[in-house]
């Protein structure tokens, strides 16, 4: 307490001074209408900059969260979507959530890419759900742009997924406008170009043509994006078009992907498996 009266009476005249400008600011913006004009627009410059600061904080905050969200809402677009391509759409139910939820046979899971390979023949990707999640080997995963790969590994919380970019990945793929099917793969050399082989010279096919997945195997079902002819040729001694395929999914910037669940592939799978 002593030191802070020495202090105070050290510098008293210091802060007289201070009292008396701000006794003489407040009179100038109280009596006089141009200094209190811009006095306010002042003032409101400084505190709505701070308040714009503080709301940017809190939206940051949120933003994850937020993100979250949407990706979840979409994986239930993606759902519906799926679900009005297939044939169960012909069925007329009563369209509450529950009923819709029974009726689906695909459901897709959200997760987030931890790694991404691009640089090697053989590319893998690992996303952070696992069993716990639901997940399980020879499950799709796609995302917002087409199809991704297949998960080929998977642990308690993390999945390993067979890159699309990866030469021992085979695509069951078709032309979307003529539904002529082939094997999509990729050769190693980009990896924002994959070839669609197997499609017979007597087939029309142009460059722009959209490649999807033909839903005959138990893992995609049809119809999900995969890319679009960017060239194709007659090989010669062939009966097969040479045809490049431009990749939609860009390999190089996948942050959430989902996971394609098929609810009948035990049966499917089953069945095929007895008549082989």
């Amino acid at each position: 307490m002593k030191n802070l009266l020495k202090f105070l009476i050290k510098y008293h005249f210091g802060f007289l001074f201070l009292l008396l400008e701000l006794i003489a600011m407040i009179l100038i913006v109280n009596f006089n209408d141009y200094h209190r004009v811009s006095f306010l627009n002042s003032s409101n410059f400084i505190s709505g900059s701070i308040f714009s600061m503080v709301d940017g904080v809190k939206e940051y905050s949120y933003l994850s969260k937020e993100n979250k969200r949407l990706v979840a809402e979409n994986a239930r677009l993606k759902e519906l979507v799926l679900y009005y391509n297939s044939e169960d759409a012909s069925v007329v139910v009563d369209t509450t959530v529950t009923t819709m939820d029974s009726l689906l046979q695909y459901q897709l899971y959200n997760a987030k890419v931890v790694k991404n390979d691009i640089f090697t023949d053989y590319n893998y990707i690992t996303i952070n759900k696992g069993t716990s999640d639901g997940v399980s080997v020879d499950q799709g995963i796609i995302n917002d742009q087409g199809v991704v790969g297949v998960v080929s590994a998977v642990s308690s919380h993390y999945s390993v997924a067979i890159s699309l970019l990866n030469k021992h990945f085979k695509l069951s793929s078709k032309i979307e406008k003529n539904n002529y099917y082939g094997s999509l793969s990729w050769n190693g050399e980009s990896y924002q170009y994959a070839k669609l082989n197997e499609i017979p010279f007597h087939v029309s096919v142009a460059v722009g043509d959209t490649i999807v997945t033909s839903g005959y195997s138990s893992i995609f079902p049809e119809g999900i994006p995969v890319g679009v002819i960017s060239s194709f040729e007659k090989e010669g001694g062939s009966n097969f078009y040479d045809i490049n395929v431009k990749l939609l999914t860009d390999f190089k910037n996948i942050n959430y992907v989902n996971i394609v669940d098929y609810s009948l592939k035990e049966e499917r799978v089953a069945l095929e498996e007895e008549q082989r």
